[in-house]
């Protein structure tokens, strides 16, 4: 259950940025969108892999 109270507060933090962010439970990611582009995408356990 860490891993998904750490998704929450990313997406949290990463929206107060202006950012959307879609949580996929199933696969532990978080994909980040900016003016509707995909701009990245978070694994749990968190690897930050930027476009």
């Amino acid at each position: 259950m860490n891993e998904m109270r750490e998704m929450w507060e990313a997406a949290e933090a990463l929206s107060k940025l202006g950012l959307w962010v879609r949580i996929d439970v199933s696969t532990g990611t978080l994909t980040v969108y900016r003016d509707g582009l995909r701009i990245g995408q978070l694994r749990f356990p968190v690897e930050l892999d930027l476009e």
